[in-house]
C-alpha cells in the first residue's frame, strides 16, 4: 500500500481537501521560520529589530540599516523571553533541532 506522506493510504488523500494541505503547508513554513530564528539567537544575532512589524528575519539585514540610517524607529517592545532569556528544557531543544 502506498502512503501519502502524513501517513495517509494514497486511496483516502480525496479526504484531504484543499485547505487542510494548505494549513500543513503553512504550519510547516511557521515552524521552519520559528527553527531559523532560534538558531539565531542561538548564535547571539540581534533580533531586536524583528519587533518592527510584521517582518521576517530574511529582511534583518535591511531593516537594522533603516534602523541605523534612523528610516525607521528602532522598536520600543520586546517580548519577555528576549528581556530575560532562560535555557531552554531539554526536550525542548530536542524537538526544536528535529524540526527540518
Amino acid at each position: 500500500m502506498n502512503i501519502c506522506f502524513i501517513m495517509y493510504p494514497w486511496d483516502r488523500v480525496e479526504a484531504l481537501t484543499d485547505t487542510t494541505l494548505r494549513m500543513i503547508h503553512e504550519a510547516y513554513l511557521y515552524l521552519k521560520g520559528f527553527r531559523k530564528i532560534l538558531e539565531m539567537k542561538g548564535r547571539d544575532v540581534n533580533l531586536d529589530n524583528l519587533f518592527l512589524g510584521k517582518t521576517t528575519h530574511t529582511h534583518l539585514t535591511i531593516l537594522n540599516e533603516l534602523v541605523d540610517r534612523g528610516i525607521l524607529n528602532a522598536p520600543t517592545y520586546r517580548c519577555h523571553s528576549f528581556e530575560e532569556p532562560v535555557e531552554m528544557d531539554p526536550i525542548l531543544k530536542y524537538l526544536t533541532d528535529s524540526l527540518k
